[in-house]
Formats: structure tokens, C-alpha cells, sequence
């Protein structure tokens, strides 16, 4: 059974409002519909690489952008083009074209019900997939060694569910923490991990990240084997802040060794 979704109670369906098609007619050589998929919109397969999806976003620019073709220079055509932009941006990077695959159009007021409404498919969306600096943590070993502080090294652990928004909207911040702490520190600092609490590892998030509902995720958790140290991060998702955070702990962690390392010549 699903831990995290016994915690929240379904909102109940009150109404059933019928859509509006909307038919979106331009004046141009491909026509976009504000109902197509964004597949559709970028003119891709599903199995299109990001590349793929860059290189035909740049192509379609060209017919649909307001600024350069004058036939495109219309109310609908200007929301053509902002869909294209919008399918560009879920389609190009890989946490959201995961989400777009599995939930639909993401609307950020729909949380709740998108959680209740794909429970027990969460767990195949993983975060930072295509990002060698973000570790994930997929096994109970893995856990059990990073958690537990058995690990090598220190480490920054994201505890995240892919159906809530403000999980969603952090995934850009932990990525940029990764790279600028990679030039501050290099290879010996704090590491990057993360875990999807909607997976089998959903034990972990609740007992470490000590959550009272899903609803506080994301949480970030120092990690730290050398001192048993385990520290919730209380700032804002925000990539400088976090990085300051890591930095302040990797070097009171270092200066602590130091005095240790003397303390014993």
C-alpha cells in the first residue's frame, strides 16, 4: 500500500466541466492546435531524442515567431508560438518530459488530485536521470549505506515526490547547486544524491526526513558518515543558497578533521 497517499484525503469530484475546443488557424505552413499534444506542437515522435526536439523547436521558430514572420503577427498566432515555447520546455529537458509523459499538461493547482489519480505510477518518473553530478539512490543498500551514514563521503540527499509542484520547480535549483559546488569544491567535497519517496525507498523518506505528510516535501538532508552528523536544510530551494549551505558544512567538516588529525600526531 502507499504510505505517503493515506496521509491526505481525496478531494472529492464535485463537477465535470466540458472543455472548450478551441481551433487555432494561422495563416502559416504548420499550423499548431491549442489541443495538441506537445509532441504534436514540435511535430516529434516520442521517441525523439533532446536533440531532436531542439533542432525542430529552432526549425518551427522560424514560421511561427511573431517577430519574424509578419503572417504569424496575430492574436492566434502569437499563442501559437507560446505553445510551441511551452512544448519546447517540457520536451527539452528529461524531468519534464517524464511528467508530461505520465501526467498530461502539468497545472500546478492540481497536485492533490494528480497525486491521487496516478497512485502506484509515481515511482517510474526519476529525477536527474541525465545528471552524472546527482547520484540516485535506487536500491535499499544504496539507502541503508548513504541514510545510515556508512557512506565514504558526505552528502546532500533530496527527498522528493515528482507529482507535487514545489518538488517539481526544485529540481532546477539541486541541479545548479551540483555544478557550482563541483567548481567550488571539486571532487572531494559534498555529493548529490536524491531519492523518489514514491518508490520502494519510501520508508527512508519518512523515518530520515521525519515528514508528517508528503506535502512538506521537497526536503534536503546533510548526510554526513564522517562526524554522524544528519542535518535537515531549513532555506529556500534556491541554488546559492543551497550551495552556501553545503560549502559552510564541507568546510567546518574539513576544519573539524584537521584539529582531529593534529590532535592525534
Amino acid at each position: 500500500a502507499n504510505v505517503f497517499m493515506t496521509l491526505a484525503p481525496i478531494m472529492p469530484w464535485t463537477t465535470c466541466l466540458a472543455p472548450v475546443l478551441l481551433i487555432l488557424a494561422v495563416s502559416v505552413s504548420v499550423p499548431v492546435s491549442a489541443q495538441q499534444s506537445y509532441y504534436d506542437v514540435l511535430q516529434v515522435g516520442k521517441d525523439a531524442s533532446e536533440k531532436d526536439v531542439k533542432r525542430q523547436f529552432r526549425k518551427l521558430s522560424v514560421k511561427l515567431h511573431p517577430d519574424k514572420n509578419a503572417e504569424a503577427n496575430t492574436p492566434e498566432g502569437r499563442r501559437a508560438y507560446q505553445r510551441l515555447q511551452v512544448a519546447h520546455e517540457w520536451l527539452s529537458n528529461d524531468d519534464r518530459r517524464q511528467l508530461y509523459d505520465l501526467y498530461g499538461e502539468w497545472e500546478s493547482t492540481n497536485d492533490r488530485m494528480r497525486g491521487h489519480k496516478f497512485a502506484g505510477r509515481h515511482s517510474t518518473v526519476e529525477f536527474f536521470r541525465d545528471e552524472p553530478l546527482i547520484k540516485n539512490v535506487r536500491t535499499e543498500p544504496e539507502a541503508k549505506e548513504i541514510f545510515g551514514l556508512r557512506s565514504k563521503r558526505p552528502y546532500l540527499m533530496m527527498l522528493y515526490t515528482p507529482w507535487l509542484s514545489s518538488c517539481v520547480e526544485a529540481t532546477d535549483a539541486y541541479r545548479k547547486a551540483a555544478h557550482s559546488l563541483m567548481e567550488e569544491t571539486g571532487e572531494d567535497g559534498i555529493r548529490l544524491a536524491a531519492v523518489n519517496c514514491e518508490s520502494n525507498l519510501q520508508g527512508f523518506c519518512l523515518r530520515y526526513g521525519r515528514l508528517r505528510n508528503q506535502f512538506e516535501l521537497p526536503v534536503v538532508l546533510l548526510l554526513d558518515p564522517t562526524e554522524s552528523l544528519m542535518d535537515r536544510y531549513r532555506g529556500r530551494m534556491v541554488a546559492k543558497e543551497l550551495e552556501e549551505y553545503a560549502i559552510a558544512s564541507d568546510k567546518g567538516i574539513q576544519h573539524v578533521h584537521t584539529l582531529d588529525e593534529q590532535s592525534f600526531q
